[in-house]
């Protein structure tokens, strides 16, 4: 039998912060640590990579752990965070945002908290809310993990690139085109300076801002943008990666993109003359 998740069956997990008995509790507590931010770490890679049938019993069972080591640890933090982002994927997100808020005030509660960590989870709780249709609470959560990680002297790091496409990404949806194209821009820099000029996610980046230029109906910029995203997606991942398939169709499609442009403008032209 498989192991359902859900918020109702871990009220307890959200329900306080323990006892002070329980906080102070450590049991061997440099190799429990290390335990958990493995379980924790694999947790979340299951879940970016969709595996969530595996990721269930783990990501449960690394909350269990982390909650009867200390309510009080950033490993419990990280595993609430954790949780709310399988609940996020198994498109629970009413669950999800239960876990994201307890999540938040854990990580802001903490004396030494990782600016980071926090940053992380402010920007995965605000692409939640974005992709629910509320763009303004999204923008809020991701501009508090902007300062956090200015804050910390992360201008250039691969957590402010990805901050960058997210707030893209929020900004789109607001029909602030402007503002996304901005970030976008901004993205594609930030994993330039971090990881360089050839590392994949730069050619996704590119390949994100090359189609918020086709929204915007500018072929001649996109088509480089997504040549650039294409070849350097075909060299670091491959020509049969799916993500550099998806490079190359949206080049291919470009020009088919632009005729359509143009006969729609030449048709509404000639309905008005």
């Amino acid at each position: 039998m498989k192991a359902i998740l859900t918020a109702a069956a871990m009220g307890l997990m959200l329900s306080g912060c323990g006892t002070a008995e329980e906080a102070g509790q450590s049991k061997s507590k440099t190799g429990e640590v290390a335990e958990l931010r493995t379980a924790n770490d694999k947790c979340r890679q299951l879940v970016d990579n969709a595996d969530i049938e595996a990721a269930n019993p783990l990501c449960l069972s690394a909350l269990e752990d982390a909650r009867e080591f200390s309510e009080q640890s950033p490993e419990y933090a990280q595993a609430v965070a954790n949780t709310a982002w399988l609940f996020h994927m198994r498109g629970q997100d009413e669950d999800a945002k239960q876990f994201y808020q307890r999540a938040v005030g854990l990580q802001e509660a903490q004396v030494d908290a990782e600016p980071r960590a926090l940053a992380r989870t402010l920007a995965d709780y605000g692409m939640l809310l974005t992709n629910g249709g509320d763009a303004e609470a999204g923008m809020a959560r991701l501009e508090r993990a902007q300062a956090l990680l200015s804050d910390a002297g992360a201008e250039e790091s691969e957590a402010m690139a990805a901050l960058y496409g997210d707030m893209a990404e929020t900004y789109e949806v607001a029909d602030d085109m402007e503002a996304s194209l901005e970030m976008y821009r901004a993205s594609v820099d930030a994993y330039r300076a971090a990881l360089g000029d050839a590392h994949a996610n730069v050619g996704v980046a590119l390949n994100n801002l090359g189609t918020a230029l086709q929204i915007q109906q500018d072929f001649d910029a996109a088509e480089k943008v997504l040549k650039e995203a294409a070849g350097i997606l075909e060299e670091a991942l491959g020509s049969e990666h799916p993500v550099t398939g998806m490079a190359q169709a949206n080049l291919r499609d470009n020009d088919s993109l632009r005729e359509d442009a143009q006969a729609r403008a030449e048709m509404a032209e000639e309905e008005g003359a």
